[in-house]
């Protein structure tokens, strides 16, 4: 309650606070923030936070099949992403850069960070998106479990990344 701003301890002349929560894992936490503060959100706020929990809920999916059978599940496209030096586990599992490394998770990793380096917002109206992404495709693609379909990553506008979403040239010794 604390973290978004209901703590009862705002009400009492300065008690201490004292602990209230419950341990969540971070898909039960987005969810419980979602429930608390949707009412309050535009709707392209609840669609960002929407494809947020999918993405944590398809991470936990993966870490999941991955714990039971000790792999991420393989997917369609999967097969032209090459395993970098950090999502290769050495025999500990300790190089691993992120457990679900797999590739829709990667490639909507490097389409995140894409946008983020080479769209900018010039202008008060302008949108906050480019139209190379958009998160109605990514939440779409997580719901219904095929690859992402969105301009960044369907007409091949980004770097060559691995598994893990790292872009193969940040590795490369040239």
């Amino acid at each position: 309650m604390s973290l978004v701003g209901n703590s009862p301890s705002e009400d009492s002349n300065n008690e201490a606070d004292t602990c209230e929560h419950k341990p969540l894992d971070p898909l039960e936490l987005a969810n419980a923030i979602y429930s608390l503060k949707c009412t309050e959100w535009t709707e392209k706020v609840r669609l960002g936070w929407q494809t947020f929990s999918e993405i944590l809920l398809y991470s936990q999916q993966v870490l999941l099949s991955r714990e039971e059978d000790g792999s991420a599940p393989s997917e369609e496209g999967d097969t032209d992403l090459d395993m970098c030096d950090f999502c290769q586990l050495d025999q500990d599992g300790y190089r691993e850069i992120f457990r679900a490394n797999n590739g829709r998770l990667g490639k909507l990793w490097s389409a995140i960070n894409t946008e983020l380096v080479t769209y900018r917002r010039l202008h008060v109206g302008d949108p906050w998106l480019s139209a190379n992404i958009n998160l109605e495709g990514m939440l779409e693609s997580l719901v219904k479990g095929c690859p992402p379909d969105f301009p960044l990553v369907k007409d091949n506008m980004m770097n060559p990344c691995c598994r893990c979403g790292t872009f193969t040239s940040s590795y490369d010794d040239d």
